[in-house]
């Protein structure tokens, strides 16, 4: 669905996949892949950026800990073929916040952009 719910499930979806990871790299990879977008670009808390192939990389590689969002995200914006997700992630107790970028594409929701951010509650020193 190209719709506000459909942009809220792929990136529930990508969550779980990342969740999936610390058990199952090559089931996550699986599942991660056809919601990437072949010119995603994910900036990691740390400032890292990772294209679409050497984010699978670390998928299959595996992610440790479980991703729990704060639900309902704080805003999902949904413009023709654009959607965007701002949300909050708890993981191995500090918060992040997210924001994913979507583009439609053959009738589905793709992610072209995904930034994490340190909450400034995470414990990480301020730039």
């Amino acid at each position: 669905m190209l719709d506000e719910a459909g942009a809220i499930q792929a990136t529930l979806n990508l969550i779980e996949a990342e969740n999936l990871s610390s058990t199952s790299g090559p089931k996550a990879v699986e599942d991660a892949t056809p919601l990437l977008c072949e010119g995603l670009v994910f900036t990691s808390s740390k400032g890292d950026e990772l294209g679409k192939l050497k984010y699978l990389e670390v998928l299959r590689e595996g992610k440790p800990g479980v991703r729990k969002p704060q639900l309902p995200f704080d805003k999902v914006w949904v413009q023709q073929k654009l959607a965007v997700v701002r949300g909050v992630i708890e993981w191995e107790g500090k918060t992040f916040r997210n924001l994913w970028v979507f583009e439609a594409a053959d009738g589905r929701w793709c992610c072209v952009a995904w930034q994490v951010t340190a909450h400034p509650e995470a414990g990480y020193p301020k730039p």
